[in-house]
This record gives structure tokens, C-alpha cells and sequence, in this order.
């Protein structure tokens, strides 16, 4: 509807000017008015009619002032209303680039714990072979160890086996110093058979017996003492 459009006021309708009212104002038709009359009375419906439309005519200015401004509250609401779209979206704007910049960086979060997680897992690798590092060592040390105890047992054992072959040197030794105090006893008593030889030109059969019977008690000690000084030699060198 066009606010600009007079609207007729079914409250205040327009007055116009009627024949049978005249009648009634005026009597019957029985008797004319004048013109004065009729005059008078149509000045009365004219300026009843102009007020009722000035009436009008102020109403409807009033209602158009009304629409005007209503018009403009509506402006200024949707003015309002884009500005605060404007903001909206300017502000979706942001929370959007906001959204992205933490989704970047809840990336990035997440990739430096799986570099991490893949470091530690590294870090216990590293620490897991350098536990079974410092065990293969500890193992080379104690077999190491173990060498020098056994090379030390085996050095007490050939020191061990020189002091018993030292000692049956020994003891073949004495055997030996026996041996030649019995071989001076001997050359004593060869000297004293050359004697009676010489005094007897053959020696008595008691002589040649005794001589006998001490060659054989004496036969088994001077070989095994050489050899066993040579071996003895061997084991000193």
C-alpha cells in the first residue's frame, strides 16, 4: 500500500452535498427555499465537507510521519543488522584462521611426540645395548680374570712340579752323594785289592765276591742319576 495514497476514514466518512437533506432542513417541497438559503446552506455543507478533510488530510500526514519513521527504525535495524553480520562474519573470519593456526599447531604437537616417542624408543635401544655392552665386558673381565687365575694356577703348578722334581733332584742328589762316598768306600777297596794283588798276584775268591756282590748293589744308581741331572738341567732353564 502506497502511504502516499489518501485513504479514506470509515470513521469520518466525506460528506457530500444531498437533495433530501435539503428537504429536511428546509420543509417540504411544498415550499422553495430561497437562493439565500439554499446558499447558506450549501457554504455550511462546504466548509463541513473542507474540515472533514482537512481532518483527513491531517490524519493521514500524521499516519505518513508515522510510516516515516517507521520506516526508519527499520532502516537503522537493518543497518544494525548488516553491521552486526558484518561483525559476524569478520569475526567467523578470525575464529576460522584461529581454528587453522591450532589445527597447525596441534599438527605440529602431534608430530613432535611421535619424534619423541620414536627418540625414547631409541634412547631405550641405546641404553639396552650398552647394558648388554657393559655385560659382555664385565664377562670379558671376569674370563679375563679367569685366564689370569688359570695361568697363575698353572704357573703355582710348574712352580709346584720344578719344587718336586727340585726335590727328587734333590734326593737323587744325596743318592748320588751316597753313592760316591760308597764309590770312595769302592776306589778304598779297589786300592786294598791292588794291595793284596800286589802282595797275591790273584785275588782270593772271598775278594772277587765281595767285589761282585758290590757292583750289583750299585749297578741301578749312577745311569738314572745322570739323566735325571740332564733332565733337571732342562727344567731350571
Amino acid at each position: 500500500m502506497n502511504p502516499n495514497q489518501p485513504q479514506q476514514d470509515s470513521e469520518a466518512p466525506l460528506q457530500t452535498l444531498d437533495l433530501d437533506n435539503l428537504e429536511n432542513l428546509f420543509g417540504g417541497r411544498q415550499t422553495l427555499p430561497s437562493l439565500s438559503d439554499i446558499r447558506t446552506a450549501t457554504l455550511n455543507a462546504l466548509r463541513t465537507t473542507n474540515t472533514n478533510l482537512r481532518e483527513e488530510n491531517n490524519r493521514l500526514a500524521t499516519y505518513v510521519a508515522e510510516l516515516d519513521n517507521k520506516n526508519h527504525d527499520l532502516t537503522v535495524k537493518v543497518l544494525e543488522l548488516e553491521t552486526a553480520n558484518l561483525r559476524l562474519e569478520f569475526q567467523t573470519q578470525i575464529l576460522k584462521q584461529l581454528l587453522d593456526d591450532l589445527q597447525e599447531k596441534f599438527e605440529a604437537r602431534e608430530k613432535k611426540l611421535q619424534d619423541f616417542e620414536e627418540l625414547q624408543k631409541k634412547l631405550q635401544d641405546l641404553e639396552a645395548r650398552e647394558k648388554k655392552l657393559q655385560d659382555l665386558e664385565e664377562r670379558e673381565k671376569k674370563l679375563q680374570d679367569f685366564e689370569e687365575l688359570q695361568k697363575r694356577i698353572q704357573d703355582l703348578e710348574a712352580r709346584e712340579k720344578k719344587n718336586q722334581d727340585f726335590e727328587e733332584f734333590q734326593k737323587k742328589i744325596e743318592n748320588f752323594a751316597k753313592f760316591h762316598k760308597r764309590f770312595e768306600k769302592f776306589e778304598e777297596f779297589q786300592q786294598t785289592i791292588d794291595k793284596e794283588n800286589n802282595d797275591l798276584k790273584e785275588p782270593t775268591p772271598q775278594t772277587k765276591s765281595n767285589l761282585t756282590k758290590f757292583k750289583l748293589s750299585n749297578r741301578d744308581v749312577e745311569k738314572p742319576l745322570k739323566d735325571d741331572f740332564g733332565k733337571y738341567l732342562i727344567v731350571i732353564n
